[in-house]
Formats: C-alpha cells, structure tokens, sequence
C-alpha cells in the first residue's frame, strides 16, 4: 500500500488515537506495515497498550482496514453511544444476578471485532462464528490469550442447516455463503441466533449480536426473526452497497422497525438498541 496524500492526512488526525493504543514504536510498526508496497505471505504481530495484549494482521490490503475500523475509528465502541448507561446497567444486572452476558460475533472474520468485545466486556462469552478456513487460523491466533471467546467454524443463518462459500477467492472480508447439502464438498454447519440462545440456556442472557455476513442478512432475516425481540444491542453492517438494486437490508429493516428500538449509526454499521431493555432468558 502507498501513503497516498489522503491517507497521510487521515493517518495524521488519527495520530494521537494510534500512539494512545499501539505506543510510538507500535506506530511506527504500523506505518511500516501500511507502506508495504506488495501483498506477501505471512503476518505481523502488532502489541496493544496497557494489557491489552497483540493482535496479528496479516500482510494484506484487508486486515489493517479492519484493525483500523474495530481499535482506532471504534465502530463497535459501545461506550460513545448516546445508550451507553442503558447497556452498561444491564451488563452489571446480568452479572449480579448470576447470568453471563452473550455475545454473538457473525462474521467474525481475523478476530478482531471478538477481541474487542471481549476486552470491553470481560465477564461476557463471546460466540465468534467465521466460515472461512484462512480468517479461522487467524481469529484463532488472536483470540489466544482470551479465555471468554468461542470460536465456532460455520455460517449464521435463518435456520439450522448447511451452507458453502460460494466465492473462495474474494477478498478475506467479503466471503458469501450459499445453503447445500451437508454430503456438499465445502459444506460448512450453519447456526441460527435462535438456536444459539436455545442451546446456551438459562445460566446466558443475550446482550450483543454483531451481524457483517456480506448480503447474507436478506436471507438471515427473512425467517425465524423472535430472536430481534430478546437481543438488547445488534450491529449490522448492510450491504446494499455491494449489490445496488437487490434490496438485500429490506428484510432486516422490516423485521427490526416493527420493534420498539433506537436506531444509531457508527461507522459502517446501524447500531440497533433495545428500548426499555431487561434482562432476558
């Protein structure tokens, strides 16, 4: 990747969020890492500040662009939320009354967006759902030192079944699934939020989903939606972008404006937050 002007300038506002996070020889680790010309096998280790551990970036164009989104723009940072007193109150309930908060990571890709949670809700479990054999040995390495992360390889979807990647050499960040037969070379489990919250059982109270599964969401909310109702905060990444005039957000949005919700945006994502929230079974 090359410097170019725009992203010197954005880098430079940026500044102080970097060094606050990586320190200034992790930032100047990352800027080696951004004027890497060419794509070559292998990662880099990347150390965090104040305990936070590392994580590992492969010597893509795709993972810093996800690191920078989760770590430094914060496009998951509950905390900046106008809700974040609602959210934090029923963090603390669900622990004082014995139940473990339940995080749904869809889409977890390298394992960053897991991670994050799972720092900034240390007492939560984190169910981290990624299809893709390469994303999979990568979100493994980052969630290593976390002992609050789940790491499921699969598909989320309306129901329970079987699905492929139907475009293994895309991007590592833009993996599409398809439904098949389990006898499917390729196939791959697939898991429903229901379900998840089903088995899980009584001693978990679902708190977070984080849905980024690439235009799956038209088929995701299409059926099987009850689970919208118990989930008190989802962030979704819609992709009406990727394909124009297939209207794959409208099930998502005719499921989710039936609810009594907030709805907020933060980098790429609508934030979607329970009104009059209580702790759910």
């Amino acid at each position: 990747m090359r410097l170019t002007v725009q992203k010197t300038i954005e880098l430079t506002a940026k500044l102080p969020k970097y060094v606050s996070l990586l320190g200034f020889r992790g930032f100047a680790a990352w800027i080696k890492i951004q004027l890497s010309k060419i794509e070559r096998s292998g990662h880099t280790r990347v150390k965090l500040r104040k305990g936070m551990g590392c994580v590992y970036l492969r010597n893509n164009r795709t993972d810093g662009g996800t690191f920078e989104t989760i770590f430094i723009d914060g496009d998951y940072r509950i905390s900046e939320l106008g809700r974040y007193k609602d959210v934090n109150k029923l963090y603390e309930h669900c622990l004082n009354s014995g139940r473990t908060p339940l995080i749904i990571d869809c889409g977890a890709h390298i394992g960053l967006s897991a991670l994050f949670f799972s720092l900034a809700f240390p007492e939560s479990w984190v169910v981290a759902i990624e299809p893709s054999t390469d994303n999979l040995e990568m979100l493994s390495k980052n969630c290593a030192d976390r002992n609050n992360i789940e790491i499921v390889k699969g598909a989320i979807w309306n129901q329970p079944g079987f699905v492929k990647i139907r475009n293994e050499t895309s991007s590592p960040t833009a993996f599409q699934v398809m439904p098949c037969s389990e006898k499917t070379p390729g196939a791959l489990e697939a898991y429903s939020v229901g379900d998840i919250y089903e088995k899980k059982g009584h001693s978990f109270t679902p708190f977070i989903v984080k849905i980024d599964v690439e235009g799956a969401e038209r088929d995701l909310f299409s059926s099987d939606t009850e689970w919208l109702g118990k989930t008190p905060v989802i962030f979704a990444e819609l992709h009406d972008f990727v394909f124009p005039n297939a209207a794959v957000s409208r099930p998502f949005l005719q499921a989710i404006s039936a609810l009594d919700r907030d709805f907020l945006c933060t980098g790429q994502n609508v934030v979607s937050i329970q009104n009059n929230m209580s702790p759910a079974g």
